[in-house]
């Protein structure tokens, strides 16, 4: 048909308005496939660079928590902001980041708003702002557009931003002050590892003779020495002839043998002794050859006598035994009937020790002589019979840590290096200066727990307060169980008390050197124990928080502290070996947890 008629509404016409409206309209179907094409090309692009700045914030905090210590935390951000970046391509292009795009700073939260202000500043900064461009006037360039081009958009500008954040958290540590955490200084121990008793005893108050407040270089005897084989201006409590005796050998190891040791002398029950030594000591200070012979002899041991005669012996008290040309004639004193007995109205007591009443003083002589050194069920004499009978400052330091170890009867043991609990308190140490050193947004809070758990210090900021209060604590300090499952529920109340934050994670740092072994209803059992523990650590875990469990020694049950990070998320880490080695241990296990901090994207 002819498309040149003049018949008016022919069909040709229409196709000719049909082609004019086609032809108009690919350009603007080109152009919309254009934006289309382009814009779905810079959405990819966009996500990429989101990706990549997330990407190199969260590397970049991780970094300045752990990263290589011969650098600065900031150098080890940026290296690995940068080193990420790089590694996630954009467009199958590597892209870089400039040094002025990794901003250090601090954030704030504001628990009303529940949002985060970012800061920058270089001092103690805790988040880091990662800024990824594709953009002409950045060493990245513009991106590329396909078909804008032909409208003459060459290049589009894209930037992506990510700021991270070290994870604040609320952390508790739950220390163990059960009786065992001295238990690698005392002598029932030596069969298993080289215990400290030297170092606990060097660090205690000096004791002292009669009157005498200070020791000159005189007074040092062989054998009082610090374990560097330097010889001490002053060296730990002992009395009498103990202080003649010195402390004997510093070793004492599985090899140790304590019927050769220099430092002890043995003075048995119910038998005669024969020390020359000894006897020359007594007559030295003014005893007569009558009055030494009764001394050395059994003959009142079985009628109640024989801790008089050892007090004596050593020098803890006087003996008025009314023998004419006697030490009580010569001095003076007066008293006594005369005969080989040692009553009690015939004894002075004339030892302090440590500054305690002469009357306290001798009950704690007494029971040292009567309940310690004279019995086969003292923890050395268990571990060591050849222990029995052997006086000295070293087993008298080992009455106090077995008998006496709380702080309302021996508080001067928190001063003295007793493992594993110093090693304990060093690594709280190391930690808590680690958060001093960083200016850490974390808390910190202090629980306790032994038969009876307790809260020692609330969440807070003051690092150093946690250490020291820790230092102020001892082995049995309140009282001698296990109780783990109280010690878990000490440090949930605080971490759910108004001094938690809604923006920390919360963490629980448990440490043990035993069994769990009292109940949720205060009893003794080992099964009840474990039970309770476990209860509270899914308590715990219920509410979000997560436990870091550290056992110490071959005596911990690790199945259990294993059980317990398990349950909520936690890691179980474990210390042993020597006294040396489990220090060094748990101060890597302590500056591990405490820098172990999750990195968190905040926008």
């Amino acid at each position: 048909m002819n498309c040149l008629s003049n018949v008016p509404d022919k069909p040709c016409r229409k196709r000719a308005i049909t082609i004019v409206l086609t032809v108009v309209s690919i350009p603007v179907l080109l152009g919309f496939a254009a934006l289309t094409v382009d814009v779905g090309m810079m959405y990819n692009v966009r996500s990429d660079l989101q990706q990549a700045a997330d990407a190199g914030a969260l590397a970049a905090v991780e970094a300045m928590t752990y990263g290589d210590s011969s650098l600065d935390r900031e150098t080890r951000g940026r290296l690995a902001a940068k080193e990420v970046v790089l590694s996630n391509l954009v467009r199958n292009r590597a892209l870089v980041v400039s040094d002025s795009d990794v901003v250090f700073g601090r954030t704030s939260f504001d628990e009303v708003a529940n949002t985060f202000t970012f800061t920058p500043n270089n001092f103690a900064p805790d988040a880091v702002q990662v800024t990824v461009r594709h953009t002409q006037n950045s060493p990245n360039g513009g991106v590329p557009l396909i078909f804008a081009a032909a409208f003459g958009l060459r290049y589009a500008d894209i930037t992506a931003s990510a700021t991270a954040i070290s994870s604040p958290r609320d952390m508790s540590v739950v220390v163990d002050l059960s009786g065992s955490t001295n238990f690698d200084s005392q002598l029932q121990h030596a069969p298993i590892t080289e215990v400290n008793i030297h170092e606990v005893w060097a660090a205690l108050p000096y004791g002292y003779q009669e009157t005498d407040s200070t020791w000159t270089d005189a007074d040092i005897q062989p054998g009082w020495t610090e374990p560097d084989g330097t010889v001490p201006q002053a060296a730990g409590p002992a009395w009498g002839y103990l202080k003649e005796l010195g402390f004997g050998d510093v070793v004492v190891d599985s090899t140790y043998d304590p019927s050769a040791d220099a430092g002890l002398v043995r003075l048995p029950r119910n038998s005669g002794w024969n020390d020359a030594t000894l006897r020359t000591s007594i007559e030295n200070r003014g005893y007569s050859s009558a009055e030494v012979d009764a001394i050395f002899s059994s003959s009142y041991d079985s009628n109640g006598g024989y801790d008089e005669r050892v007090a004596i012996a050593l020098g803890f008290a006087e003996w008025q035994s009314g023998k004419s040309g006697g030490f009580g004639d010569v001095n003076g004193l007066g008293g006594g009937d005369g005969d080989n007995r040692f009553e009690s109205n015939e004894l002075i007591w004339t030892q302090s020790i440590m500054g305690r009443p002469v009357n306290d003083s001798r009950d704690i002589f007494q029971d040292y002589i009567n309940n310690y050194v004279s019995t086969s069920n003292s923890y050395m004499a268990r571990s060591n019979s050849s222990f029995k009978y052997q006086y000295g400052a070293k087993t008298f330091t080992d009455y106090l840590l077995a008998r006496r170890r709380s702080n309302s009867q021996t508080p001067e043991l928190a001063n003295t290096p007793t493992e594993p609990l110093e090693s304990m308190k060093l690594a709280v140490q190391y930690m808590s200066d680690l958060f001093t050193e960083i200016d850490s947004n974390d808390q910190l809070s202090l629980e306790s727990y032994a038969t009876s758990a307790n809260h020692e210090l609330d969440l807070s900021h003051n690092f150093d307060s946690i250490s020291s209060r820790l230092q102020e604590l001892q082995a049995g300090h309140y009282d001698g169980s296990t109780n783990l499952g109280g010690g878990i529920e000490q440090a949930i109340i605080e971490l759910d008390s108004d001094r938690g934050r809604d923006s920390a994670r919360k963490v629980l740092v448990l440490l043990t050197d035993g069994n769990a072994n009292v109940t949720a209803s205060g009893g003794f059992s080992l099964s009840g124990g474990e039970a309770y523990a476990l209860a509270a650590a899914q308590e715990a875990a219920n509410r979000g928080f997560r436990i870091f469990t550290i056992t110490v020694g071959a005596d911990a049950n690790q199945a259990l502290m294993q059980e317990i990070a398990e349950i909520t998320q936690g890691e179980h880490f474990h210390a042993a070996g020597s006294m040396d080695q489990y220090r060094a241990q748990l101060r890597d296990i302590f500056i591990e947890i405490g820098s172990r901090k999750e990195p968190q994207l905040i926008f």
